[in-house]
């Protein structure tokens, strides 16, 4: 049998930070002030079912790059931070920023924010073990200007982040993989605070060549929030898996009747995704009341009548093509759990009386959703 699927399309995710940060020192830094644009970084995903770890689809590198900063005269020997909240979504499972996570009311997508084009090195917040923090040293030495610092070590300069929508994560609400998602939009913000924002601090202290640790030195204590979201939006989907099997009447006579066959036929859709089969017979019956035709030396001409069924049985429920994205008509319906889901395909034929011969006919599956 042939086999017809429909697919969705696919909206985009999208991942926004933007905000203006605030540098508020004690006595050895001034205070100062930097504006930094809105990165942004969206994914196209058109077969949630299909994803593995790792596909290009589900990564995205982005960057976002100082605009300007305001000049102060310092001493200080020091390492300018960013940090990377956990994010609303909080912890539903595992552990915290193992993932991060995005949410749609009681559903969860695992993602996770990087800071290396590796995706491997876990963009975290200050004081979050182990080795959650984002560092760029500066290269201050002795009393300079901070217009110096701004042009050669933060004025235009990008930190570029890295996005990845996890296609595996620990089990919430019976879901563990983007296959096993309900389609929605899932969400989660940042803003509010060091555990869930999105913002910049200075450690200073140390020595010349010995520049302080986002985990060490004196800590600036002054945590300005950038605010942003990051959302996924996870299509439905649904595909037939493996081959259906010809329905073989076998070798009979021609007085034989009430012949009766049947294949299996296994269909897989995103979670709580409705979804209606249809069958359609050669002859384009949307009643499935098909006709075998006759194979060489036989013609066209020569033909046997069956009869597609959802039930066994020589009255068993037919199974014909009306069935839309909508309504299940005359068809079968079905709702999507993330796995496989088989469904029976009957075939009657009420009489094999014709020409001695080869009969057959090609049905075509159609799944909509």
């Amino acid at each position: 049998m042939q086999q017809i699927m429909t697919m969705n399309q696919l909206p985009l995710k999208t991942l926004a930070l933007a905000g203006l940060m605030t540098l508020g020192c004690g006595s050895t830094w001034a205070s100062t002030t930097c504006v930094f644009p809105t990165p942004s970084a969206s994914f196209t995903i058109t077969n949630p079912l299909d994803i593995a770890p790792g596909d290009p689809s589900l990564r995205q590198a982005v960057g976002f790059t100082n605009t300007s900063c305001s000049k102060r005269n310092i001493n200080i020997y020091g390492t300018f931070c960013l940090k990377m909240g956990i994010g609303s979504a909080g912890t539903p499972a595992g552990s915290a920023y193992a993932p991060r996570w995005l949410q749609k009311g009681a559903d969860y997508a695992g993602f996770q924010i990087y800071k290396d084009a590796g995706y491997s090195d876990v963009w975290g917040a200050n004081a979050t073990a182990p080795n959650m923090n984002r560092k760029e040293e500066l290269s201050m030495v002795g009393s300079v200007s901070f217009a110096d610092w701004t042009i050669t070590e933060i004025n235009g300069k990008s930190f570029p982040l890295y996005v990845e929508l996890l296609a595996s994560f620990p089990t919430v609400n019976g879901a563990s993989s983007i296959a096993m998602l309900a389609p929605g939009v899932y969400t989660s913000t940042f803003g509010g605070g060091e555990g869930t924002g999105f913002g910049w601090r200075a450690a200073y202290g140390g020595a010349a060549g010995g520049y302080p640790g986002c985990t060490g030195g004196s800590d600036n204590s002054n945590f300005q929030v950038i605010g942003g979201t990051v959302s996924a939006n996870i299509a439905a989907q649904c595909k037939i898996n493996g081959t259906i099997a010809d329905i073989d009447f076998g070798t009979q006579a021609a007085t034989a009747t009430n012949l009766q066959g049947s294949t299996a036929l296994t269909v897989q859709c995103t979670r709580t995704t409705p979804y209606y089969i249809g069958l359609l017979p050669g002859n384009g019956n949307t009643a499935g009341a098909g006709l075998m035709y006759g194979q060489a030396p036989l013609t066209a001409a020569d033909t046997v009548a069956y009869q597609l069924r959802s039930t066994a049985g020589m009255s068993g429920t037919i199974w014909g093509n009306t069935a839309t994205s909508i309504s299940v008509g005359n068809g079968v319906a079905g709702t999507g759990t993330g796995s496989d889901q088989n469904h029976t395909i009957y075939a009657t034929l009420a009489s094999a009386n014709a020409a001695a011969g080869n009969y057959q006919d090609t049905v075509t599956v159609t799944v909509n959703y």
